[in-house]
């Protein structure tokens, strides 16, 4: 059973994730951001915190082209790839609900929901390679709004 990081965590938001892995156990581990882009959660088997920066770049990206928020207004290009824990997940799909890499070796998928959808926090979720990350993708969503206006 995956242990929980407790520390500035409340309750809710707890219990939350404690149902989230408990529903759709092909996540893995779990990482909550909140709006100002610091980790306020992570299960203790995952820690994002070096990648922090990048994960902020995928959660803030404007996939609809233009200007980039993260980058105060400097239009940059999409982001094409990320490298969480030494594992490099090619982004394969990116819109504001959503943004899903996949390990191409079959090392496993990251599933962000942003909060609110198009928001500046985000719920990272590490899903097994031996599904389709869409398998767990309206889970995770239904998740990620349960925790807007809790982070």
């Amino acid at each position: 059973m995956v242990k929980f990081k407790l520390s500035e965590m409340n309750g809710d938001i707890n219990n939350i994730v404690e149902w989230l892995i408990y529903e759709e156990q092909n996540i893995y581990a779990v990482a909550i951001i909140d709006s100002t882009g610091q980790i306020q959660f992570q299960t203790d088997n995952w820690d994002v915190s070096p990648q922090l920066n990048e994960i902020n770049q995928l959660i803030n990206h404007n996939p609809g082209g233009g200007q980039d928020e993260y980058y105060g207004g400097v239009s940059k290009p999409a982001v094409g790839s990320i490298t969480l824990r030494g594992v490099k997940y090619i982004i394969i799909e990116n819109t504001r609900e959503r943004k899903i890499g996949t390990n191409p070796g079959g090392q496993g998928h990251l599933v962000i929901a942003p909060v609110p959808p198009g928001g500046s926090a985000g719920l990272v979720c590490y899903v097994s390679g031996e599904i389709s990350p869409r398998d767990v993708l309206a889970v995770v969503q239904n998740y990620a709004l349960k925790l807007v206006g809790r982070i």
